[in-house]
């Protein structure tokens, strides 16, 4: 094999830079992680969970999450939100920030998560 002079400085610079051999796998990879990772608008997913009691004298609101079934309880300091709530609603709820979001796209979470209970069965697949 018989390199010209070219094509023996294009190896010279190759070897000289071994990022760019890397950048189209560096590329796959970070799109692979940012597919994982969590959106911050939780518009972007379906609702988690659904109302499953109302209790309008304390203004707290019971749900149960669809894929783990455990349950938790929100407060709704707005009493007109409280009052066009229904059971069986879809809600957004975000246990990290332990918030939860009324709205169908679940932008502007407006209720705090106050009590979170573990699945009572085994998980919904």
């Amino acid at each position: 094999m018989t390199l010209t002079k070219n094509g023996a400085q294009d190896l010279a610079r190759r070897r000289e830079s071994p990022d760019r051999a890397w950048s189209p796998a560096v590329f796959v990879l970070a799109l692979m992680v940012a597919a994982m990772l969590p959106t911050t608008h939780a518009g972007a997913s379906e609702p988690c969970c659904s109302i499953t009691a109302i209790d309008a004298k304390t203004q707290t609101v019971t749900a149960s999450e669809t894929r783990t079934r455990r349950t938790f309880q929100f407060k709704v300091a707005d009493t007109k939100a409280l009052s066009t709530l229904e059971v069986g609603q879809p809600v957004h709820a975000d246990f990290k920030t332990m918030k939860v979001s009324l709205n169908p796209d679940g932008a502007q979470p407006c209720c705090a998560v106050v009590n979170l209970r573990a699945p009572t069965s085994a998980p919904v697949r």
